[in-house]
């Protein structure tokens, strides 16, 4: 059985997941493509991988609680192809919203 928080995951469309990703990045016009290249994760992994294994990682503090050049610059890279931190990240976008307020395309939301 899965818990709450894998089957909210599990939930979010593919537009959901990168429009999270597309945050986090600060692209807003990122193809699937381009964020599978920055995540290290392919276009597939990034649009319908389920929840999975591999407990909670701090991906949801990243976007959260860091900067977009330090998120792009400095964690992503640390986190290539680090399934259970992006998905964390998708998370923590629609648990909390983006908190910057910077772009407009993204005002804050609590879906699901």
């Amino acid at each position: 059985m899965t818990n709450v928080c894998e089957r909210a995951f599990n939930a979010y469309t593919p537009e959901e997941r990168l429009r999270a990703l597309r945050y986090y990045f600060g692209q807003p016009e990122a193809s699937a493509e381009e964020l599978a290249e920055a995540t290290g994760l392919s276009a597939v992994d990034l649009l319908s991988r389920h929840h999975g294994d591999g407990g909670h990682s701090h991906g949801f503090y990243g976007v959260r609680t860091c900067g977009l050049d330090w998120r792009r610059d400095t964690l992503a890279p640390q986190h290539q192809g680090d399934w259970p931190w992006w998905r964390d990240v998708i998370q923590a976008f629609w648990i909390t919203g983006p908190l910057d307020g910077v772009n407009p395309l993204y005002p804050t939301n609590h879906a699901h």
